[in-house]
This record gives C-alpha cells, structure tokens and sequence, in this order.
C-alpha cells in the first residue's frame, strides 16, 4: 500500500469532532479509496474523495489510547471491473445533522499502489487498519469519553458476519477444486460430470471450480460435480454458456447455477464479413478481425426487365458486398443493343435516344402489293411487301389491248391491260378494215379521211416493191371489184412502157389481158374475193416494179 504518511482531519471532521466532545455520538461509517490528485487543493476543506473508486465497509474498530482508535477494512480486487491506482483514503462518519461526511483525508501522492482488475494473474487482498486521533495530531489532543466511541453490540456482530463470510471467499478461492469434465449429449444438451479434487462435498454460492471439457458443449450444458447434481452453466447475461473441445474454464457457483468467468456476456452474431477489414471483435475464440471490404464509387453494368410492359422499366445489378462510406455512388449502365434511333418511332424519345424520322407507324395505311410496281416495296404494318403491279410502259411502247367495244355514233374503246402506263405508251388494237377506201369520201374518223365515192365503190393504191419472175403479193381491196387494173414497169431495156393487166370477174376470166401479153398476172385470193393477189409472171425474165392498182364494184 501507498505511504500515506498520516490522515488529516476535515474542516467537517473537527466540527464532528466538537459535538462528540459535546456528548454526540461518533460513528465511522466507512472507508473510501480513489486516484484522485490533490495538486493544490487544500485537504481540510475537502467534503469527498477528489476521485473515489471504491468504497470499502468497515470490518474493524478497536479503541486503543483514549484519544484513538483503529478503524479497518479489507481491500479486494475481486469485484474491480478497472484497475486504477489507489492514491487516496478516505474515513466517514455520520454527522447527527449534516448526515454522512468525510472525517480524515490521506493522499500518497506519487506513492500510489495500482490495484489491478479481478480476472487477472495477481489477487489483491489487503487490511487497511487507520489510528485515529480525536484531533489534528499536530497541535490538538482531547480526552474522549471512551464510552462513546465502543461500537454497540449489533455494530461488533454486523462487522463479525461481514468478516466471516469474506473470510469464506477467501477461503474458497484459496483451495480451487479442478478436474477433467466428460460431456454426454443429453436431448440436444450436453451434460458434463466432473469429479474434481480437492474433493467438494457441498456446493456453497461463491465456490470456485475449474474444468477441462472433452467435447465441445451443444444447447444448453450442465456440470455434475463429485456427484452434487447437475447444474445449469449459464454466461454472465444468463445465456446458456458455450464451451470448446479440450477447453479449459473457471466457474463459478451462485447458488444456483454455475457462472461462467472471463466473458463480457453475449458476444454476439458478427462474423468475420460482418465486420470491416482490419477493425477487431469479441468472439468465442477471443479478438476476430473483420473481412469486409470497404468499397466506394462504382461503376457496374446491369441488368433490366419490363414485366409489366409500362413506362418503368426495372433495372437491377448485383452490388459488390462490402462497406460502402457515405456519398458512395453506384453507377449502373443497363445495355440493350435495341435502343437505337433506328428502333424508335419518329418523335418519340427514349432515354435521350430521339425517334428516326424515317421511323413512322403504318398501322393507319394499306399497302396492296397488286397495285404497287413491281422493283418498289413498302410497309404495311411493320410487314415489308414487294410490288406486283407489271411495267407495261417498259414492255412495249405500243400496248395491245385486251378488248374492244365500239359506241356507234360515239367512240372506240380499248380495254387496257392492268399495269402501270407512264403517259407514253400507246394502246393499241387491230382495226384491219379501218382504211380511206372504205370510209365516203370526206369522212374523218379518228383522223382518218375517206376516198370512197359514192355510188359506184372505186378503190386505189400503190406498191413500190420489185417483183422477181414468179412473186407476187396481195392487196386487200375493201369490196369484190368487177373490175382490177394494175399496171408496172419492167427492166426489159426493149420494153421500157408501162404493163397493163386487168381482171373481170363477172366474165370468169382469171387471166387479164395485156400489151405486152401478160406479163403481169392477177388473179382473186378466192372465188369472188376482195383479196387480189398481183404475181410477176415466171416466164418474163426481168423484173416488175411500181405497181399501181385501181378497183371499180
């Protein structure tokens, strides 16, 4: 213990002091002990301990001269949670009006004694013994009536129990019973037995036992020792305990159950990932050490879905584990290989991604390929369609139609055929009897001008061809002629005139006559026709050329 060197008397003290001079009653109540440091503070005007840390009973008082007394009391570590170093004592007694004060005041200064917490290798235990003088030592003494100072008799046994049961720790804590305990899973609990030595033959509270498991503990354990009965083995917190394989640990019995020593209580469900990497945690198996990552600004790309087939589209990533510190920013990039301009109807915008203009919707159009030209396509619906609708213009300038209708006395019709005109082409149908001869004389039909007299049916025409010996050709006349002429010029350099022929058939001749004799043959298509085919005779060896042809009904 610390050099005190001596208690003074508090300025409160002496007060006490005088009114037991008086006839009162001085009674010490208890002793305080602290770390406090005095510096300049001057002890009589002290009403506290500057820094108690413990306050211990009074286990002692004996009278010794008449003007001093021994005041004791025992200091244990047994119940300190924190060391500190004990630099200052205090002495209390019972003032009759002021209640509870301090009565003398010690300091050891830069003398003090660390007491250290219980759970520790040392265990602290120490008497205290105090003489008091009735008065400052230094210049004040007094006789006391002694009468006043001798604890009464429930003080004498109140200080004996309190002696005597911290006599029985003591005693308990000296002589640890300790052996090796076998577990046995009993219902989903392991039940240990023990037979420890020194041998027990009670269990008394505060009685101290250390134990080896050989298995490790399941639910909730209890511990049978040298056959005294299985007890509960509970933590601090009142949980059921946990024990190791092959560990070892001290109990303690409180009457009731045995307490497991050297734990805080529950350590909790943390685990190493839990926990940030590099910052420690209590566990079963002492100081646990964090795993979990610190994380900050990221950059992930995600995921989306539409379920619903809304506007909100959810979009999800999978988040590194670990710590994230305040203000940490996540950024997520969702990826569609679809979300293009292209992809998105004109004036619409997605996620900043503008429509293309090109991009309309057709659902209010009909696209019918039949009437579309064929090399063009288009949409109908989203649906690409090629066109069928054939290119007359490109086939053929001049067009046959598909049908004809004729209104007397109004116009010709042409059925086109179906397809695509550019406003060039012409469409045309076979009007073989549509000549001048066979329209009066003066008439115009679709531009054409008739040559045909009226009365007597009169019909003309040319041919500049050469005819070999033996050709011919033939000319349609428009009616049966009573009367062909035709005449020609040959190559003959003796006959350089014109040849005549004519034809009459209403005479039956098939042969017409000529200057020249025939050289120039005609003769009907058929009997009676007005077809007339017009030959260069084979036995003339030269040439025929420039027939002119002249037909009279």
């Amino acid at each position: 213990m610390g050099a005190f060197g001596g208690l003074i008397q508090t300025n409160k003290g002496r007060n006490l002091q005088a009114k037991a001079e008086a006839g009162a009653l001085l009674k010490f109540t208890r002793m305080g002990i602290g770390d406090g440091q005095l510096g300049g503070q001057s002890i009589p005007t002290l009403n506290k301990l500057i820094s108690e840390k413990k306050s211990l009973p009074i286990t002692r008082l004996k009278p010794q001269l008449p003007a001093q007394a021994i005041v004791g009391a025992v200091l244990s570590n047994q119940d300190v949670t924190t060391g500190f170093y004990f630099r200052e004592l205090g002495i209390f007694a019972q003032d009759p009006d002021e209640g509870e004060i301090l009565y003398a005041y010690g300091n050891s200064g830069s003398g003090a004694e660390y007491i250290p917490p219980a759970g520790t290798a040392d265990i602290i235990e120490k008497t205290i013994d105090m003489i008091v003088t009735f008065g400052q030592a230094q210049n004040v003494s007094a006789v006391i009536n002694s009468s006043l100072i001798f604890a009464t008799p429930d003080d004498v046994a109140e200080a004996l129990t309190e002696s005597k049961k911290y006599t029985d720790i003591k005693v308990l804590a000296a002589e640890t019973p300790s052996g090796e305990a076998t577990g046995t899973v009993v219902n989903g609990n392991t039940a240990y037995t023990a037979t420890l030595s020194p041998a027990l033959t009670t269990l008394k509270a505060f009685q101290r036992v250390v134990i080896k498991v050989n298995v490790a503990s399941t639910g909730s354990p209890t511990l049978n020792v040298n056959g005294l009965g299985a007890k509960s083995v509970l933590k601090a917190s009142g949980s059921a305990a946990s024990f190791k394989e092959n560990g070892v640990y001290t109990l303690v019995y409180d009457g009731t159950a045995f307490i497991l020593q050297g734990e805080g209580g529950e350590v909790g469900t943390a685990t190493a990932p839990d926990v940030l990497a590099g910052k420690t945690f209590p566990g079963e198996d002492g100081l646990i050490t964090g795993t979990m990552p610190q994380r900050g600004n990221q950059f992930k790309s995600g995921l989306w879905t539409n379920p619903d087939g809304d506007a909100y589209v959810d979009t999800y990533v999978n988040i590194d584990s670990g710590y994230y510190p305040p203000g940490s920013q996540v950024t997520i990039q969702v990826h569609d290989p679809d979300l293009l301009s292209g992809n998105i109807r004109a004036g619409a915008d997605v996620f900043g991604v503008p429509g293309k203009s090109t991009v309309v919707d057709t659902a209010d159009a009909v696209l019918d390929p039949q009437y579309l030209l064929v090399g063009q396509s288009g949409y109908d619906d989203g649906v690409k369609k090629n066109g069928q609708m054939p290119n007359r213009s490109g086939e053929n300038h001049h067009m046959p139609g598909t049908g004809t209708v004729v209104w007397p006395g109004d116009r010709f019709l042409i059925q086109p055929p179906k397809g695509y005109f550019n406003g060039e082409s012409w469409v045309t149908a076979a009007v073989p009897g549509l000549t001048a001869n066979n329209l009066r004389a003066g008439v115009n039909v679709a531009g054409l001008v008739g040559t045909l007299q009226e009365g007597v049916k009169y019909a003309t025409g040319s041919d500049g061809r050469t005819l070999h010996p033996g050709q011919g050709f033939q000319v349609d006349i428009g009616f049966i002629p009573r009367i062909f002429l035709v005449t020609a010029q040959t190559t003959d350099l003796t006959l350089r005139d014109y040849r005549i022929s004519f034809y009459v058939p209403d005479m039956g001749s098939t042969w017409g006559g000529s200057t020249q004799g025939g050289r120039v043959q005609i003769e009907p298509y058929g009997s009676f026709s007005q077809i007339m085919t017009i030959k260069s005779s084979s036995s003339f060896s030269n040439t025929m050329s420039d027939f002119v042809w002249h037909a009279w009904a």
